[in-house]
């Protein structure tokens, strides 16, 4: 199932945690997108693996195959998902903790700017893979320049489809853009409380969180929330380790 998936690694510039982190690309987008957050995390001790989809996949197939990858980690690894991504990270068992940044609606239709315009519906149909117009990717979506890439899947459909995740003793940390046209923040308030996750905005912050102007806020914040929820006790302790950054 691996083989759905396309991925790229960041080894830490000196390992201080024993787990790695795994960061999920949502739609329209490649692993390479998370480069500089991986590079932040990085300079603070964590490994990372990046993954997006390498070809076609609905959510069920793509989560499976997350699924998979977070099975043969050596330790229950931290998972960061952005887009459709953060909400497949609610699915995930045996991991460290979760953290959802700008994730897509579950089991709901919604007003999504691109997978519910005509246009787009009308690509995909007509040529089997479509991608949003280059200037709302860039403004809308937020995906950096060099990461956008067509989708096959009606994402719409697949995304409706899902059944609520479970609630779990996985930590779980949603973190929503306060002007971000893609998410509906009151779903997200509401399903918050039922799943038993921490909910915090970016009030200035559209949809792209781990990318956009205010991706070094956002990364900062998710490194100290992942030291919160058991990095001391994954730390690779050499006297010298300070996790105040």
């Amino acid at each position: 199932m691996r083989g759905l998936l396309e991925i790229l690694r960041t080894d830490a510039e000196r390992q201080k945690f024993e787990a790695r982190v795994v960061l999920v690309c949502g739609l329209w987008t490649a692993p390479r997108a998370w480069a500089p957050f991986a590079s932040f995390l990085a300079h603070r001790g964590w490994s990372s693996v990046a993954v997006g989809r390498a070809r076609a996949a609905g959510a069920r197939d793509l989560l499976r195959s997350l699924l998979d990858l977070c099975s043969h980690e050596s330790t229950p690894p931290f998972v960061v998902g952005h887009d459709a991504g953060g909400t497949l990270a609610l699915y995930l068992e045996n991991v460290r903790a979760v953290v959802c940044l700008a994730p897509l609606p579950y089991g709901t239709s919604w007003p999504h700017p691109v997978l519910r315009s005509w246009r787009y519906r009308l690509g995909r149909r007509l040529f089997r893979r479509a991608r949003p117009p280059r200037r709302t990717a860039s403004e809308v979506l937020e995906i950096p320049p060099g990461c956008l890439l067509p989708e096959t899947t009606d994402w719409s459909a697949s995304l409706r489809s899902l059944p609520p995740p479970p609630r779990g003793e996985t930590p779980r940390l949603v973190l929503l853009g306060g002007r971000d046209p893609c998410v509906p923040a009151a779903f997200w308030r509401e399903r918050a409380t039922l799943l038993g996750a921490e909910l915090e905005t970016v009030e200035e912050s559209g949809h792209g969180l781990p990318w956009n102007a205010h991706w070094p806020d956002v990364v900062s914040r998710v490194h100290r929330w992942m030291v919160r929820q058991g990095g001391e006790e994954l730390l690779l302790l050499r006297g010298d380790e300070d996790l105040r950054e």
